[in-house]
């Protein structure tokens, strides 16, 4: 092994204490070697021959040490302080023509006597601090750095200083020349301490107030009594310990994150303040590795299908998110509110072309700008609403393996986070009816600039989407040295493309009509004399199969006047031109909607929708009946007056008459044509009254004419009696008879 000057070794021996040195000279031809003892606080030089020193390292009697004890010393210039750099230069003029020119003679303990005592009479410098700098300077690696000495220990850093009572005050005076503080006694050590206790336990959220506390337990001069209450008087200010003073006592004593846990909460702090551990894309190898679900409120409030006067609350958003790629695979928008429904929505979303459900909004797209379609192999989703019994009848189904976020940690789940935070951001962006981020007194109610409604809401969504995909560029992406080699952008589109053909595809494909059935809510539907019915819609399948069983059963239903109930799957968010009668064994038939007379305005409205209109509905004939109140009573009040008076009148004219009851009720097809006829002769008189009414009334507007006198045949002229007028007197006749 080759010697070089400044190489340290170990001398082993057998006693336990091996002794360290430092060659810091070697003769030239090399014939001799000086070295150094370390750790020992003289300056301890040893010569020896060049052979021996290589015959020992043969032997395996020394032993090189790769790591220098004093390395930690020796610090660059910008590390140094300006006094400490000028300290350095002073001792290097002092010792420079011992360790420089005076080599090899400073190592012959007489001649370095001799060289010593001329430095001490040429500088005045005592003996014992020159031996100390050449010994430092040899022991340290024969560095001008090296002459730094132990800077980083004086001053006393770090030790805590403790003053007595009667010592006088510490620190420079103030600016006013006043005296303010105290020293820092043992007291004031023990209420700095229940201070620092009630900071850190949550108790008092400042310095100030715990400082305060503190100050009224430990240095008042009494109490007294005050509206009632015991009052702590403290004592002047300068018999006090400043604030200044609990703060740099506060910045050495105090747990900042025991501090901190206190102020924000336990679960505010694992969220937001403790230390990142790993990057949640290095779970996933690959896309459809890890898809993550997570639920939102978007920032814009929406207008009715129905009536766009109307102005609904804001919807819900859930998307899925691929943890490799950081591509959004999946979304629903809805008014529902976060439950499992959602989410299973989303993942059949996610598992879904793209193409035709883009189809449905009028976009049109290629199968390469979304290309996610399956199931992936785990999923990650929050502890709320996704938190179901249902969902191990997903993983059953679709061999997804679910995680479930710890309850109040969406660190867990931060890439899912920020993406539908994005997405929400794209979509809302300065759309009327958003949600300001500052929203000052008197302004204008951003509410009512509401103007899209879901379905167009939707269509500004998706296309959020598939910009965020295909253009979004992601700067801190975790990307490998795979990935730059290859040139791989870091856009998510870009990234699952590269995934899929170098980590491979990780993804489940499933049909439609599977997804449907173990994905889509299962509810019961009707089948009556109109047909198949939900929810008050009425459907008819396209396959002549099952309209002929349905029809067969309408037929019984008409029948046995009593409704067949049938198990169906459908979406509550999309339109309910479709749902999918379920025929067994996870088979499922398409049924479209059929326009009624009662249901044609329901007609590409959502299962939600009609419901809000239904309730909407109700709400309104609820509203009606309480306005009817008074209405009803005033009818009641004139019926029952009514009532009473004709009970009173028919009561009198049969005991009047006589009749018996017998009598009264064989008379009643009799009695109903006299009735009708006598009605029928009244209505005339009535029309005729009025006929002469108007004519006196033309007569008395036209100009006034020579009347003339009746005629003798005109004076004897009587009317013949009427059919009514005979009858009454042939019936009075009998009753006279009887």
């Amino acid at each position: 092994m080759e010697i070089y000057r400044n190489r340290i070794f170990e001398w082993l021996s057998d006693s336990e204490e091996h002794e360290i040195y430092r060659i810091i000279w070697i003769d030239v031809p090399p014939t001799k070697v000086v070295v150094i003892r370390l750790h020992i606080e003289s300056l301890e030089t040893i010569t020896l021959e060049y052979e021996s020193l290589q015959s020992a390292i043969a032997a395996r009697e020394i032993r090189f040490l790769e790591r220098d004890p004093y390395s930690c010393y020796v610090l660059p210039d910008h590390v140094l302080s300006k006094k400490s750099c000028a300290r350095r230069y002073k001792i290097w003029t002092l010792i420079e023509s011992l360790v420089v020119s005076g080599i090899p003679d400073i190592f012959d303990s007489r001649k370095r006597g001799e060289m010593i005592r001329d430095v001490i009479e040429t500088t005045k410098v005592s003996k014992q601090s020159l031996y100390t700098y050449v010994r430092i300077y040899f022991q340290r690696g024969q560095s001008i750095n090296a002459l730094t000495f132990d800077s980083h220990k004086q001053g006393g850093k770090g030790k805590e200083r403790i003053a007595e009572p009667e010592d006088k005050k510490w620190g420079r005076p103030s600016r006013d020349g006043e005296r303010t503080g105290i020293n820092k006694t043992q007291e004031v050590v023990e209420a700095f301490e229940y201070a620092r206790e009630l900071l850190e336990s949550g108790e008092q959220k400042t310095q100030k107030k715990a400082l305060r506390e503190a100050n009224k337990k430990f240095f008042n001069v009494g109490y007294e009594e005050r509206d009632g209450e015991l009052v702590a008087i403290l004592p002047p200010k300068e018999e006090l310990p400043s604030p200044r003073q609990f703060q740099y006592y506060c910045s050495n004593h105090v747990d900042i994150v025991k501090l901190k846990r206190a102020a924000v909460g336990e679960n505010r702090f694992n969220a937001n303040c403790r230390p990142l551990s790993e990057n949640a894309t290095a779970r996933a190898y690959g896309p459809g590795a890890i898809y993550g679900f997570d639920f939102t409120v978007i920032n814009t409030y929406l207008t009715s299908l129905l009536n766009p006067a109307d102005i609904v609350r804001r919807a819900h958003l859930c998307i899925g998110v691929d943890w490799f790629s950081h591509m959004i695979v999946g979304a629903v928008c809805n008014f529902e509110e976060e439950s499992w429904i959602g989410y299973q929505l989303t993942i059949e979303n996610a598992a879904l072309d793209k193409v035709e459900y883009c189809d449905e909004y009028g976009i049109d797209i290629d199968r390469d700008q979304w290309p996610c379609v399956g199931t992936p192999a785990a999923g990650y989703i929050d502890r709320g609403g996704a938190f179901s019994r249902n969902l191990a009848h997903v993983t059953r189904s679709t061999g997804i393996n679910f995680s479930i976020a710890p309850p109040y940690r969406p660190d867990f789940k931060g890439i899912v986070e920020i993406l539908i935070h994005i997405a929400n951001c794209l979509a809302c962006g300065d759309t009327p009816g958003s949600v300001p981020k500052v929203c000052g007194r008197g302004d204008k109610d951003y509410r009512l600039d509401a103007c899209l409604n879901i379905y167009e809401f939707r269509r500004l969504l998706l296309r959020a989407i598939l910009f965020y995909n295909q253009y979004q560029y992601i700067i801190d992406y975790p990307n490998d040295l795979f990935m730059i080699a290859d040139g791989v952008k870091k856009i998510p589109l870009e990234l699952w493309n590269w995934g899929i053909e170098n980590r491979g595809n990780y993804l489940t494909y499933h049909d439609q009509s599977y997804l449907h059935s173990n994905l889509l809510p299962r509810a019961e539907a009707s089948i009556t004399t109109y047909g198949l019915t939900f929810e008050g819609n009425y459907y008819k399948c396209d396959l002549a199969e099952v309209q002929q069983e349905i029809e067969i059963a309408r037929q019984r239903v008409s029948v046995k006047k009593r409704r067949e109930k049938v198990w169906i799957s459908y979406n509550p968010h999309e339109k309910s031109t479709v749902i999918y009668l379920d025929l067994g064994r996870g088979n499922l038939a398409p049924c479209h909607q059929v326009a009624k007379n009662k249901t044609e305005k329901f007609v590409g409205l959502s299962f939600h929708e009609i419901k809000v209109y239904r309730a909407n509905d109700a709400q309104e004939a609820r509203d009606q009946e309480a306005r009817q109140q008074q209405p009803l009573v005033e009818k009641e009040t004139h019926h029952n007056a009514t009532v009473k008076a004709a009970v009173e009148r028919t009561e009198q004219a049969v005991e009047e008459s006589g009749l018996s009851r017998n009598a009264r009720k064989k008379g009643i097809r009799e009695n109903t044509k006299l009735d009708r006829e006598f009605e029928r002769e009244q209505r005339n008189q009535n029309t005729q009254s009025k006929t002469a009414q108007e004519v006196d009334t033309s007569q008395s507007i036209l100009p006034p004419k020579q009347s003339q006198q009746p005629t003798i045949e005109q004076k004897k002229y009587v009317a013949p009696p009427s059919h009514l007028s005979l009858l009454h007197q042939l019936a009075n006749e009998d009753k006279e008879k009887t």
